[in-house]
């Protein structure tokens, strides 16, 4: 965690550094950072339309990092919400959603979240039947 304090106001340098020591003491003391997920690792897999494989592997491109009150960590939950329905071709790297970090009701962090693998297109019978699936699926929603 890095921390920078602006203090203005005092009447000399040595209050300006007492005053600041202050605030950088309160916010490594009452603060943590938590890295909840590391870069390419799975967090999620997901089913793939159209394609050669049935899922692929999501996660983030860089470790994530959360600051948060000490203690509250074991509140952190994570959740992720997809752009749209998978569908092959998809490039590993490809941005597919985004994954949410929340404490309680409130969104603290949010990082885009990735495919982790490639995808290619599926035969032309398996998109036949992925289509046929999802116009069922369409028409059940």
């Amino acid at each position: 965690m890095r921390l920078i304090s602006v203090v203005m106001g005092t009447k000399n340098p040595n209050a300006r550094k007492a005053e600041s020591k202050k605030l950088l003491n309160y916010g490594f003391r009452f603060f943590e950072t938590v890295s909840p997920h590391k870069a390419y690792e799975t967090f999620v897999t997901e089913k793939v339309w159209m394609g050669d494989a049935s899922e692929v592997s999501l996660g983030v491109a860089e470790d994530t990092y959360v600051t948060l009150p000490r203690g509250q960590t074991k509140d952190l939950a994570a959740s992720f919400v997809l752009e749209k329905e998978l569908k092959a071709p998809i490039k590993k790297g490809d941005v597919v959603g985004k994954l949410y970090y929340r404490v309680g009701d409130e969104e603290v962090a949010q990082y885009p979240l990735i495919a982790l693998n490639n995808v290619n297109e599926g035969s032309w019978f398996s998109r036949l039947i992925d289509y046929v699936m999802l116009l069922f699926k369409g028409w059940m929603n």
